[in-house]
């Protein structure tokens, strides 16, 4: 019995709302991210991290995080 991972659900990335936050683990220590808008010349979201906004990255819609 892991209450981690019954606590943490894995879903997709297009279903965290504009702003919300997640995670790419499941894990308490992992950085929180912030999904923000879809790009879609990239086709994909441009998400960063909550502690530093400077560190971004682009992710899939069907990429797998775990929802805060």
């Amino acid at each position: 019995f892991n209450l981690k991972q019954d606590i943490m659900k894995k879903i997709e990335l297009k279903k965290i709302k504009f702003g919300g936050l997640f995670r790419l683990s499941c894990s308490e220590d992992a950085p929180v991210w912030i999904r923000d808008e879809y790009d879609r010349r990239e086709g994909r979201y441009l998400c960063y991290k909550w502690d530093d906004v400077n560190h971004w990255t682009y992710m899939r819609s069907v990429r797998g995080v775990y929802a805060v």
